[in-house]
């Protein structure tokens, strides 16, 4: 990480000292949203504020910043990276707690940080995942719990699973931080419910409207074995093809030209921001 923004402050990470009775640390009680540039702008900036207002306001959170000086701060943190283009987190909480539940100003700290590139070897193989039976708790909020992601991950680096898929009652959901796609006779489909909807996954479907039948509903774990492709887009992934889930090759165990189509589509938009 390379700067934040705390109480009307920007400095050096490092220098950030947040409380130890805030409600993040206390109880786990927090959203955030991350998103990253091109060309030195923030990527679809409107839709990732929107969905960062609505997880605060699941979660009964007032962010304490108007939407024009959050994105000032933005804009400031990204002339103060060190590299050409970075990332940005946001992390809301319920802020500092005398008696452990209440708070009343919530804490706001924006972080700008290294982007966590997806080689370029990776989108040409695909990647491995495998599936869990699990569902997040208010899927729609972009929350700070991750806990069932980080005690399964020394089995996922075991098995050289690159990510999760959820899954519960037969009906898949989402990876642990990206959504999911299937193709199936040029069709794209999506799940539609107990996911977080993501801001790529937005776009995907924007770009993909004029090209292909789009489905977005209920999808069940049995459709994976006759899917064609399988792909997953999330802020960090792009457009990333899925050749493996679980002992499941999907297709011919290489990314397909829908996903690679989508991918470059994508990277196109991204150089016209």
């Amino acid at each position: 990480m390379f700067h934040c923004y705390y109480k009307g402050e920007i400095l050096p990470v490092s220098e950030c000292r947040i409380p130890a009775n805030d409600l993040g640390l206390f109880r786990g009680y927090g959203v955030f949203d991350y998103f990253r540039t091109y060309q030195k702008k923030p990527f679809q900036w409107d839709w990732y504020w929107e969905r960062f207002e609505n997880s605060a306001e699941k979660l009964n959170l007032k962010i304490p910043i108007e939407k024009s000086d959050a994105r000032e701060v933005v804009n400031q943190l990204i002339r103060l990276s060190p590299q050409e283009e970075c990332a940005i987190r946001f992390i809301l909480t319920g802020g500092t707690t005398i008696n452990g539940t209440d708070a009343e100003d919530p804490t706001l700290i924006v972080f700008s940080e290294k982007i966590a590139e997806v080689s370029e070897s990776t989108y040409q193989k695909g990647i491995k995942i495998e599936s869990r039976e699990y569902l997040r708790d208010m899927a729609e909020a972009k929350s700070t719990d991750y806990k069932f992601l980080l005690t399964i991950r020394p089995d996922l680096a075991k098995n050289g699973s690159y990510d999760v898929l959820y899954h519960q009652n037969g009906e898949i959901s989402e990876l642990s931080r990206s959504n999911i796609f299937l193709v199936k006779d040029n069709v794209l489909i999506t799940p539609s419910r107990n996911i977080l909807k993501g801001i790529t996954r937005r776009k995907v479907l924007e770009l993909a409207k004029d090209k292909y039948k789009i489905e977005e509903r209920p999808v069940l774990f049995e459709e994976l074995k006759n899917a064609e492709e399988v792909f997953t887009t999330s802020s960090t992934k792009k457009v990333l093809s899925i050749t493996q889930i679980d002992d499941l090759i999907i297709g011919n165990g290489k990314p397909g030209p829908v996903s690679q189509s989508l991918l470059s589509d994508f990277n196109a938009f991204t150089l016209s921001c």
